[in-house]
């Protein structure tokens, strides 16, 4: 099932708050949530990421930025859904969260689950860290969801059942690619934060992070 409107994005994003609840990391922050086009995401991400420049051929699949106002006053091209999920509406929220469209829904998930991760540091303040160490453990919280997501689901549906089955190979696939990533910051970054996390778990990972600004060493 593809994302293509805000009502089922809006629900997925309620799914991403409660899987951020169950990890001990609740945010009860206001996120602005929007579902754009490639063309807006090409603007948006014109200028580079936090990795570096972005080749044209490149596809973002979501992006996180601090944002005076709201996506729609800033980007006067391409299509862009505002999806209506706020906590306490007008209280000045600047953390901004956008995705692709028209992804399938397990690959939307795993990636607002990556942005919310960025966002959960932002809105602690926390802003000047490698991209190697905050782009590896966002992978790894984009993972973990997906693992969350298909034990929810029984591992993907009835057997036999063809958009089932597609889905559970593609939850396969999203979690090899992951794992698989040759980038130093999403691939090195990913192996190096699921390391930390095997050795140390999550919370204490999280907390190294915000604190040192690092991940644990290997010893």
């Amino acid at each position: 099932m593809a994302i293509l409107d805000k009502e089922k994005c809006g629900a997925l994003i309620q799914e991403c708050y409660q899987f951020f609840k169950m990890l001990e990391m609740e945010l009860k922050e206001d996120i602005r949530f929007y579902l754009v086009d490639k063309l807006v995401m090409a603007t948006l991400t014109s200028n580079g990421t936090s990795t570096g420049p972005v080749h044209p051929t490149s596809t973002i699949w979501g992006l996180t930025k601090i944002a005076s106002k709201p996506l729609e006053d800033e980007v006067r091209v391409g299509k862009i859904i505002k999806v209506e999920h706020s906590k306490h509406e007008g209280h000045g929220c600047e953390v901004t969260i956008a995705v692709l469209f028209g992804l399938p829904m397990v690959m939307t998930g795993a990636i607002l689950a990556h942005e919310m991760m960025h966002a959960w540091f932002r809105l602690r303040h926390v802003a000047n860290l490698e991209p190697k160490v905050e782009e590896g453990i966002c992978q790894v919280i984009g993972r973990k969801w997906v693992d969350w997501y298909e034990a929810k689901r029984g591992g993907g549906g009835r057997r036999g059942d063809e958009e089932a089955q597609f889905e559970k190979n593609l939850m396969e696939t999203l979690k090899h690619l992951v794992e698989m990533d040759c980038t130093e910051a999403y691939g090195e970054g990913f192996r190096d934060a699921q390391w930390a996390v095997a050795r140390y778990g999550l919370k204490c990972t999280i907390n190294h992070i915000v604190t040192y600004e690092t991940l644990p060493q290997r010893s």
